[in-house]
Order: C-alpha cells, then structure tokens, then sequence
C-alpha cells in the first residue's frame, strides 16, 4: 500500500488543471485573442549553511513572488503588455536587501510592433526583462526573487530560425561599446548548432579596450524509454589582458543569467 501511495498522487497531480489557465484561455478565445492576462505566484524556502561573510551568515528565508499582468492586441501589429511584481521576504526583518524585497512595482511595461510575424521586421520599446540569445550577455535570470529589467528601445529582423530565447572599481571610468552577432539553426541527423560571436571596444581605466569572446554549441534532442533527452556540447573563448599589455583585453560579460549554465546552482564555493 505505502509504494502505491506515491503513484496514485501522481496521477492525481497530473489530472488536475489549471484555472488561472484555463480561464486565461478563454479570455483569448473569447476576444478574437485581443486581450489576455498572466498570474505567477512562487514561494520558496532557501537556507544557506557554512556561510560566514557577509550580511546572509547562516540565513534561512522564505522568499515570496507574486506577478499580475496583461497584454492588449487592438490591431494585428500593435502590442501593448504591463506587469507588476511584489517580492517579500516576510521572516527577513525589517532590514531586507532589495535583492529580495521590492513591494508591488512596475515590471514590465512596453509597446510591440508585429508581435505575431514569424519572419520580417518587429520593434519593442519601454522596460522588459530582457534575454539576448542565450542570455550569456544580456539576461534576466528567473531564480532571484527581483528579476532585472531593461529600459530597451530594439528594432529586429527574424528568420524562420526563431532565437530561443561587473562592477567597476578601478581609477577612471568604465565605458566600453559591445557589438556581436548569433545564430542557430538545425542540422542533419536532428542535430541544431549555436554560434555567438562579440567584440568589445572602448576603455577601461585609462587604458583601451580591446576584448571579444565567441561560444560554439551542438545539440540532439531524442528520446530514452519514452522520455525526452537533449544533448548538448559547448565551446567558449573569452579574452584576457597579457602580461605588459597597455590595453585591456578582459571580456567584460556585462549582465548574464547564467543559471542555467551551472548547472541551476546559485551559490558555489571555491576551496
């Protein structure tokens, strides 16, 4: 009886539904897909042991999201999408970073030109949590409770190949112009390829910047006793400076969610 347990709220999860969903799904149907609306809500429990420096020694917290949005579609080619977020952090104390805390704000809150095109031209404008590529440059990571955003103004081209989706403490400034391109498609035998490519220029201190970085990926999706299975294999290059060089050849990676590519750790300690 104890080993049936676990399969029977198994199958009872799976046949259950979603009303938020559904009732979201029917908003759509019901308004020619004009009009519909998001809803997450996510709470975790995170403790963090053997941690002694910092402000978040040997902390357990739980961490509250709650999002509430919506997007408007009065013409095939015009977009309109807003969402707010409130994070909390309840048996924090008063004094809670912002990293984990932010009362109800505007998230998102943007305007889409040609939203529904699969290939052609598109436009986005205002503030969107935003993913390049693979988000190795720019992204906006999902597992920290505040999420970043990005005040964007983007004018893109899209193929039938659809992309899937430092801080400065030196003398001077820091203002260096990044430039780069990706692209990913499918290969025989249901393999898919994914190259990215950046340079950087500017300055860094008093010194030139002179950096770039490129990343090269293959991958197969099929499928193990009926389960989905995707490999996958990767290559990066970044730069560094060189012992005596007057410039700066260090790649700064500039805002990536990098979650994913650890492997969904967060926190990792180097002995």
């Amino acid at each position: 009886m104890a080993a049936l347990l676990p399969l029977t709220g198994m199958s009872i999860a799976s046949a259950q539904s979603d009303p938020v969903q559904d009732l979201n799904q029917a908003i759509r149907e019901n308004t020619n897909g004009e009009f519909g609306f998001t809803f997450e809500e996510r709470t975790r429990w995170e403790e963090k042991d053997g941690v002694s420096f910092g402000k978040a020694v040997n902390r357990q917290d739980m961490l509250s999201r709650l999002r509430i949005g919506a997007d408007f579609t009065p013409v095939s080619w015009f977009t309109i999408s807003a969402m707010g977020q409130d994070t909390r952090a309840p048996f924090y104390g008063a004094n809670a970073p912002n990293s984990i805390r932010d009362t109800m704000d505007l998230q998102e809150g943007y305007i889409e030109l040609f939203r529904g095109r699969k290939t052609g031209f598109g436009a986005i404008l205002g503030r969107q949590m935003l993913n390049l590529g693979d988000s190795r440059i720019i992204g906006s990571p999902q597992w920290s409770s505040v999420s970043r955003t990005f005040d964007t103004g983007r004018l893109y081209y899209r193929t039938v190949n659809k992309n899937k989706i430092g801080g400065w403490t030196g003398t001077g400034t820091l203002g260096t112009d990044t430039f780069g391109g990706r692209i990913y498609g499918p290969l025989p035998g249901k393999f898919a390829y994914d190259a990215e490519g950046m340079g950087q220029i500017g300055h860094s201190g008093l010194r030139a910047q002179r950096a770039f970085a490129y990343f090269a990926g293959a991958s197969r999706k099929t499928t193990v006793l009926t389960k989905p299975l995707n490999f996958s294999g990767e290559y990066k290059v970044a730069s560094g400076t060189g012992p005596g060089s007057g410039n700066s050849g260090t790649f700064d990676q500039l805002s990536p969610a990098n979650h994913d590519k650890f492997g969904q750790e967060d926190l990792f300690r180097m002995a």
